[in-house]
């Protein structure tokens, strides 16, 4: 055909009539439009302008040039101008829109006419034909490409955005897509487009999908085998093909390529099909992938579980491999052994676990799947620092299979509990001997009642002057000490009888003072209660602590025999906790306790009163605060006086 630039000279040589341009316009190859430059009128058209526009020659000539080119003006179209190429859309007559190539020449200055010259645009990257030569290279590199991400892509890149990059060229259509099956519902949803603008479809049925098992090309002028092919036809595609991803057996998804403008490539169904062998093996590796993600994080958090577990045991817990190396020591074993868990970690099991000779032994025996459940009775093992101490052994084998099997060797230290089973024995002594004690003093009592009785009479069967008065009294003095301590014996192996009750310790302690006050006034000591405006109510038995409170102001008169101050002070403590407090604290500007003797004063019978005492006046006052639930301190100063705490739990409400 006759090229454009060679026709455009020959139009403006001389005027010519409207039908003599319009047989010269169809001896152009590309679309040309005769438009009237002043009334932007189209005179004619040829064949190809009318195939391009999708309107009729008829149509054509009933419309202004503005309502078929968008945005174009005649103005730009002037003699002066060589003729360039400019894009501009072009209204189709099936209603849809395309970008074209528009160039223009104006015919003269004294002829009002215009010839505008329209081609396709084939701008897009990927829809520029290529050589067969050029295919190739391009088809193998792609493949190289889809290798090399499958080896070297990272955890959280993605197949979609892979597939637009890679196969588009070599597919050389402007719409590229991937429907993938959703495994929640049975339908494939549209995973990736090469186009912001299409008109395929969100989801594709399951039947759908079924029907896309073979690949498929459907040209225009075809009849639509499916919706995607109506869909097709009706935005103006030349072209769609499809092909699955995966095999009958197992669909997974479907790719689909199209294009508005081309024809379709010689090999774009085995083009498809390829690549949908190629990304069915891609996806699924990333699939399984995903799965052992999935997995790693469900064992990883089960194994966090199961340590959280290990770690809260009480007894040594010690993980040790097959061949007999430490791999994990929880909390209990790191304190019993004194070593950290990834300190002693591949360390062999005999280099921590310092035992008897036979220890080892043990553990290869338990390795071969012999489980011991305890190993010896007297079994020590050594601290970090050498020290010994008792343990229990249990050895349990795991895994399954042929042995050797990795260990599980649990280790319970038996310090406390022997320390328990002999304090318990000590306190079952304790209690027989109280109980011995209290049935002794029951018995004694009677008898020394007796001889105080008889002594009383022989006293008062003898005269005043007689030599024998002397020897009786001092006998009677005895038998009233013997009876005090008796008295006191019962006192101490008793303890608190009797139903407690809420007591007033202010109104108690107000009320012991004035009786004691004689006594006060007689040895010079000035005694005064120091409290709150408002005392809580304890609950006890008011005999018991009114002795608690009597054996503390009497040690403190022996301890002021020259005269002095006793103070006792009330206050409360954890006021606004769940457990409030009642502290009284008795203080005396005494001789005070020398330190070495502080620590013995609570024991039964001691006592540095040599006038006699019987020593259980302090041992009955801690067992009658410990009763109420309560405790008793004590500071003392040699040569400034002594302070003794007490307290005591308030009330609950």
């Amino acid at each position: 055909m006759t090229p454009t630039r060679d026709i455009l000279p020959f139009l403006k040589a001389e005027p010519l009539a409207v039908p003599v341009i319009e047989k010269l316009l169809t001896l152009l190859p590309e679309a040309a439009l005769l438009v009237h430059r002043d009334k932007a009128r189209i005179l004619t058209a040829n064949s190809a302008a009318v195939t391009l526009t999708a309107h009729t020659h008829k149509q054509l000539l009933r419309l202004s040039l503005p309502a078929l080119l968008s945005d174009f003006s005649l103005e730009e179209c002037t003699s002066n101008l060589p003729l360039e190429e400019r894009q501009y859309t072009l209204n189709l007559g099936n209603g849809t829109r395309r970008v074209v190539n528009v160039s223009c020449r104006s015919l003269g200055d004294d002829v009002p006419w215009t010839v505008i010259v329209l081609s396709k645009t084939l701008h897009h990257p990927y829809t520029a034909p290529a050589s067969p030569e050029q295919w190739g290279i391009n088809f193998l590199q792609a493949l190289e490409g889809i290798a090399a991400f499958i080896n070297n892509r990272q955890a959280d890149s993605s197949v979609n955005p892979f597939l637009l990059q890679t196969s588009q060229s070599l597919v050389q259509a402007r719409l590229l897509g991937m429907y993938r099956a959703d495994s929640a519902i049975p339908r494939a949803r549209l995973r990736a487009a090469s186009m912001p603008e299409h008109f395929l479809p969100e989801h594709l049925s399951a039947q759908e999908l079924a029907s896309l098992r073979s690949p498929v090309l459907w040209s225009r002028g075809e009849r639509p085998k499916n919706r995607l092919h109506v869909l097709a036809h009706a935005a103006g595609y030349r072209f769609l093909a499809t092909a699955p991803i995966g095999h009958d057996m197992h669909l997974i998804g479907v790719l689909v390529a199209g294009d508005q403008e081309r024809k379709p490539p010689t090999h774009i169904l085995l083009t498809l099909q390829t690549l949908g062998k190629f990304l069915y093996v891609l996806i699924r590796e990333e699939r399984l992938r995903q799965n052992l993600q999935h997995q790693v994080a469900e064992k990883d958090a089960l194994i966090q579980r199961y340590q959280s577990t290990i770690d809260k045991i009480p007894l040594g817990v010690i993980y040790a491999s097959a061949d007999l190396h430490i791999k994990y020591l929880n909390p209990a074993a790191e304190t019993l052994l004194g070593y950290a868990s990834s300190e002693a970690r591949n360390w062999p099991v005999q280099d921590i676990l310092i035992g008897p000779d036979n220890l080892h032994l043990m553990l290869e025996r338990a390795s071969q799947g012999e489980t011991i459940q305890r190993l010896g009775n007297n079994t020590q093992l050594h601290h970090r620092n050498g020290t010994p101490f008792p343990v229990q052994i249990q050895v349990i084998p795991l895994g399954q299979g042929g042995p050797p099997f990795p260990l599980l060797i649990l280790v319970e230290d038996l310090s406390q509990r022997r320390a328990i089973e002999l304090r318990n024995q000590q306190l079952e002594q304790r209690a027989l001997l109280g109980e011995v004690t209290s049935i002794f003093a029951h018995e004694v009592r009677n008898p020394v009642n007796n001889i105080s009785m008889g002594l009383q009479l022989m006293a008062a069967n003898l005269p005043p002057e007689a030599p024998q008065q002397e020897l009786i009294q001092r006998m009677q003095t005895d038998a009233e000490r013997l009876t005090r301590l008796m008295q006191s014996v019962l006192s101490f192996s008793r303890g608190s009888t009797g139903k407690a009750e809420p007591i007033d310790l202010t109104l108690l302690l107000e009320n012991l003072l004035s009786r004691w006050k004689p006594r006060f006034v007689r040895q010079r000591v000035e005694a005064r209660l120091l409290r709150p405006m408002k005392t809580p109510l304890i609950e006890g038995h008011a005999a018991a602590l009114e002795q608690v409170f009597n054996n503390l102001f009497s040690n403190a008169l022996r301890a002021m025999a020259d005269g002095g101050a006793l103070t006792i002070r009330i206050t409360t403590r954890n006021v606004h906790s769940s457990n409030p407090l009642l502290q009284v604290d008795v203080a005396d500007t005494g001789v005070g306790i020398p330190p070495e003797i502080q620590k013995q004063i609570f024991a039964p019978f001691f006592t540095t009163d040599s006038k006699g005492g019987t020593g259980l006046g302090l041992a009955i006052t801690q067992r009658i605060i410990t009763s109420h639930r309560g405790t008793i301190q004590v500071e003392s100063y040699p040569g400034s006086g002594t302070v003794f705490h007490i307290t005591l739990p308030v009330l609950k409400k």
